[in-house]
């Protein structure tokens, strides 16, 4: 019965695409985010683009506030100049959600031209303008807009916000989020992305509050009421979707650089955590100053402000001279902080401040190309990164935690080609294809064509396209310029010819490297790479790299050879000796898989085994995450992939351990044997075992000066240590569990989920009780997803089953707040096998009161598509599984 229902509820379960505006943890990927293709583009519809007749030259936006009163109705009105390009009777701009009483067209010398009429086209967003005469190509006008509306609650456009002041009392402001196309629904414009103008803003508030937007403010006027108007200084030429402003009761904190320009910038938060907002202005200040030297471009405006605002969806957003985040990715207290939280907060920045460039300079003609924007974004965060914060490896961390996600996603049949074009839910660009392959290829060419020509090519893009919109084609003639220049590419082929396939196409391929017996041979074959069905006959230009143990080499990212597209297959002269062994794509510079024959394979494993420090650390996490892809692909047999991960029994490096934890490796193989005991056990017994010596040397308490990564490495390490069985490490994380919770002894924040997770799997009813009591008295929603996710680990059935009962609210004085019991209902059945168990116990005692409460909601539904997905992907890992017990039984 329970099975049945099952079966039927995952058959209408829809699993939604989420957009991801920042760095993505690959730990954590539901499943469901992987779907990256839009189901939109092959829809027929009108074009829901501009006709662009006319465009603007000018904006004088005026808006009159009152959220200080926690009113959220406002009004304004937009003078907006334009310039007429072609012979016409309309003028047709974007607007939604705006009442609009008047419209005005005025000519160049300021009278008044009759109007026909003026109307919404709600379907495609337009607000069109219908003159009596025509309007000749290249006369100006201003078209005049009265309007009113009220601030939205769904984080996009002009919308409200509140927060819990120090006093206890709720406190109202209000913020912009424009990107891509919500400017429209705060005034009307042109909401288009190649459309730049320049802009005038005032805007009116309470006499307690501020505004802040893209320029510094030109004036304060105080007005009647108890408000006062504030006038901005002029805008660059910038597009719609750039534009911001925020009105606030927020305190700051400021600093004025002086070389080589001078520049003021400013964090602004809440006045209670007054005293976290200094890393993020230091860092803010190095990261600018480190941009404009890498980019040879000065940042052009006056200023460039930071403010952190409450549970901003996606992270943050890089409005010119305004930045916007959540403020977990800006604020940091740095006494209680860990290096993690230092280390989120580090990048984003560094995200945000390339987009003032990439993006706010030089602009994608349309949304098509965004990974021009956040390609450029992905990639420049690490590698500049790595500048703005040394003690970090993020250079090494951009393989692990960003071009291994993009090859997952990018291997499977709901991917998309960089460049993409959709006229409708545009949201859904802003995935792991745009940022994360984007930047992987960009990356790659980095590399392929010399970091110094690479830099100089990308010197020439910006300077050579700024204050305008580009496409591809800009890119590809600026890197070609520099890469003939410095002689870094094969005669019979470009730089757009390379990228085009990188870009215009999905996938990537795989190479494959074969030794030819009794000759001094290498055969390197390509194909593309598919998870799960056959794969085409597309090739690709490549970039090879190679590492011959036996040499020493100055740069082991140079690109050796290139293999050209059409070519299925190079054979190339190298001396590979018979104690050798070869390395393609060290470093994991080049975007694509490398498999060897059982030969190379068996020279490297052997190697891992001996000295695997002797490989670098990212070739490692690269050699783990391949070997599992390849396996499951089928294209080499499971054993060498379980050979590749025996070796992490001696590994303690950070960067490789994350690879092999991720959702998509370890963690995969978790979710998939989960559902069958005995396989499950010979799983936890084999990464006991690995972990084991990891465990012992990382243990409980940090080193004093230890290296930043050893802190996540750790709290991983306990977690997965814990669940898979290890009684020293259950019995330690209870006891450090219990003298927390006793008030005896602090943890560092970013142990503490993992040492309540791996306590709870042996806790006691009073401890699961005194924990359940703390997460209902907690009031920090991050503070209580963790306790949770902690209490979710626990291995008892009786305990667990009355913890989801909770999700029914049959009766129950528990305090729930949104969507908690989708967190609960995860934390059960998601992490081990008895978990598993005894959420199917559940659903069949309580059944009923699960059909009535829950399965009207879609999050539920997902819920069960994945139990059943796990029940069904069982029969792949039965190779895998015989080893497995074969290590056990031995």
């Amino acid at each position: 019965m329970v099975q049945r229902t099952i079966i039927i509820l995952a058959s209408i379960a829809i699993f939604a695409v989420s957009a991801q505006r920042f760095k993505i943890d690959r730990h954590n990927l539901p499943k469901s985010n992987l779907v990256t293709r839009s189901e939109v583009s092959g829809r027929n519809f009108d074009s829901l683009r501009l006709p662009n007749s006319s465009v603007p030259t000018h904006y004088n936006l005026f808006l009159d506030t009152n959220i200080h009163r926690g009113d959220s109705e406002y009004s304004g009105n937009v003078q907006i100049s334009i310039k007429i390009l072609e012979n016409t009777k309309l003028i047709v701009l974007h607007s939604v959600g705006n009442s609009i009483p008047q419209v005005e067209l005025y000519d160049s010398n300021q009278l008044k031209i009759p109007l026909v009429n003026f109307e919404l086209d709600v379907e495609r967003e337009f607000l069109v303008v219908n003159t009596l005469s025509t309007l000749l190509s290249g006369s100006n006008y201003r078209l005049a807009i009265s309007f009113a509306g009220a601030l939205r609650t769904d984080n996009t456009g002009f919308h409200r916000l509140a927060y819990q002041a120090e006093d206890g009392s709720t406190t109202n402001i209000a913020a912009t989020q424009f990107e891509p196309s919500s400017a429209r629904k705060a005034f009307p414009c042109f909401d288009e992305p190649a459309i730049r103008a320049t802009f005038d803003i005032r805007i009116t508030c309470g006499l307690n509050y501020k505004v802040t937007s893209n320029m510094p403010a030109a004036g304060v006027t105080i007005q009647q009421n108890e408000k006062k108007l504030t006038q901005f200084k002029r805008t660059p030429r910038m597009p719609t979707y750039l534009v911001a402003f925020t009105v606030t009761d927020f305190i700051s904190q400021r600093m004025v650089l002086k070389e080589p320009t001078t520049l003021t910038m400013e964090v602004l938060a809440r006045s209670a955590v007054r005293n976290q907002l200094d890393l993020g202005l230091r860092k803010g200040a190095e990261a600018i100053r480190a941009l404009e030297k890498h980019f040879d471009q000065n940042y052009t405006l006056p200023k460039l402000d930071q403010i952190a605002l409450m549970q901003k969806p996606g992270g943050a957003m890089e409005n010119w001279g305004l930045v916007t985040y959540d403020d977990r990715y800006l604020l940091v207290n740095e006494e209680t902080a860990s290096n993690y939280q230092k280390e989120e907060v580090i990048i984003t920045i560094v995200h945000e401040f390339v987009h003032q460039f990439f993006g706010n300079l030089v602009t994608p003609k349309w949304w098509t190309d965004l990974f021009l924007n956040e390609g450029f974004a992905t990639f420049y965060e690490y590698y500049v990164g790595a500048e703005v914060e040394p003690s970090i490896r993020f250079k090494e961390l951009f393989a692990v935690e960003a071009l291994q996600l993009a090859l997952s996603v990018d291997s499977k049949n709901t991917s998309r080609p960089l460049s993409f074009y959709t006229e409708t839910d545009l949201d859904s660009l802003f995935d792991v294809i745009t940022y994360i392959k984007g930047g992987s290829v960009l990356r790659m060419m980095n590399h392929a064509l010399g970091e110094r020509t690479f830099q100089k090519g990308i010197r020439r893009y910006l300077a050579s396209n700024k204050d305008s919109a580009v496409d591809p084609n800009d890119l590809f003639d600026s890197l070609e310029s520099a890469a003939k220049e410095d002689a870094m590419l094969p005669l019979s082929t470009s730089v757009g010819a390379i990228m085009s396939n990188w870009i215009y196409e999905d996938g990537y391929p795989l190479v494959t490297v074969e030794l030819v017996p009794d000759s001094n041979e290498v055969v390197f074959r390509q194909d593309h790479f598919s998870e799960r069905e056959l794969s085409s006959h597309r090739t690709w230009w490549i970039p090879i790299s190679y590492r011959l143990s036996t040499q020493t080499a100055r740069d082991e990212t140079e690109t050796k050879f290139w293999m050209p597209q059409g070519a299925s297959q190079v054979s190339v002269r190298i001396d590979v000796p018979e104690d050798a062994y070869l390395l393609v794509n060290p470093h994991q510079t080049g975007y694509y898989r490398v498999n060897y024959d059982n030969e190379l394979w068996r020279r490297i494993i052997q190697q891992l085994n001996a000295d695997h420090e002797a490989i670098p650390a990212v070739s490692r996490a690269q050699l783990l995450d391949d070997a599992l892809k390849l396996a499951k692909a089928r294209r080499i047999w499971p054993e060498t992939a379980f050979e590749v991960y025996k070796y992490l029994a001696n590994e303690v490096d950070y960067v490789p351990w994350y690879a092999a934890f991720a959702s998509d490796n370890l963690q995969y193989i978790n979710d998939g044997l989960v559902v069958e005991p005995t396989a499950y056990r010979a799983f936890q017994f084999f990464v006991e075992k690995i972990t084991h010596k990891l465990f012992v040397e990382m243990g409980f308490n940090e080193l004093v000066n230890e290296p930043h990564e050893h802190q996540r490495l750790r709290a991983m390490v306990i977690e997965w240590s814990c669940r898979m069985g290890s009684i020293i490490c259950r019995f330690g994380a209870n006891q450090l569990m219990q003298a927390n919770m006793d008030g005896v002894q602090t943890l560092p924040p970013y142990i503490k989920h993992s040492v309540y997770c791996g306590g709870m799997m042996e806790a006691t009813q009073e401890q699961f009780q005194a924990l359940f009591q703390i997460y209902q008295q907690s009031s920090d929603p991050a503070e209580r997803a963790m306790y949770i996710s902690a209490l979710g680990c626990n291995e008892n059935y009786e305990f667990l089953s009355a913890y989801m009962t909770v999700t029914l609210g049959t009766g129950q004085e528990v305090r729930l707040l949104p969507n908690e019991w989708l967190l609960i209902l995860q934390s059960v059945y998601s992490r081990t096998n008895k978990g598993l168990d005894a959420f199917r116990a559940w659903m069949q005692t309580h059944l009923m009161d699960i059909v009535r409460v829950l399965s009207p909601r879609q999050e539920f539904n997902d819920i069960i598509a994945d139990y059943s997905a796990r029940n069904g992907y069982f029969d792949n890992f039965k190779p895998l599984v015989d080893l497995l017990k074969d290590f056990a039984d031995n």
